[in-house]
């Protein structure tokens, strides 16, 4: 079916899994992908970035606090959010026109705005709403001002020509 809408579509995996999650640990697992993860395989899962995938399949892994973790095995690692192919935009954390609210020159109070632009370095020009403009603002600078939400398709992992897929007929079933 042609111009089927995005809520209307869900990646498959090679598992045929029934999953509405746009990654799941079987998924594949890319460098720069955010992930939870078993810290030394014990305990719960922290949310750290995929800094090395192994030849071995094992991941190695910074968590947000600072910690690193070398070959994760892949059933004590668990993507979260999208993935791209591209590692410069494998960590966009935000998209060109998403509402925002950004540190001006770094400073400490937030302003709001909203992304002109993604560059290939993880940064993001802003246009604030009172008219001034601000280039390669960090993605720390900034706040997202848009609603949380999984079925929000521009937060879903992106399909691709080719990739698999099920989809409602005309938009039913």
């Amino acid at each position: 079916d042609k111009a089927v809408e995005p809520e209307n579509i869900k990646a498959v995996g090679g598992d045929d899994s029934d999953s509405d999650a746009p990654k799941t640990k079987k998924s594949k697992i890319r460098k720069g992908d955010k992930v939870e993860a078993k810290f030394k395989g014990k305990g719960k899962m922290y949310p750290g970035e995929v800094y090395s995938v192994n030849r071995d399949g094992t991941y190695d892994v910074k968590f947000d606090d600072g910690d690193r973790d070398k070959a994760v095995e892949p059933e004590n690692i668990e993507a979260i959010g999208g993935g791209d192919d591209s590692e410069t935009d494998a960590g966009n954390k935000f998209e060109k026109g998403d509402k925002v609210e950004a540190r001006y020159r770094g400073k400490s109070r937030y302003y709001p705005g909203e992304i002109s632009r993604v560059r290939s370095n993880g940064t993001y020009d802003i246009n604030y709403d009172d008219g001034e403009k601000e280039l390669g603002v960090k993605a720390d600078l900034i706040k997202s001002l848009e609603k949380k939400s999984s079925k929000s398709p521009s937060k879903r992992a992106k399909i691709r020509e080719g990739d698999k897929v099920k989809a409602k007929f005309k938009g039913k079933g």
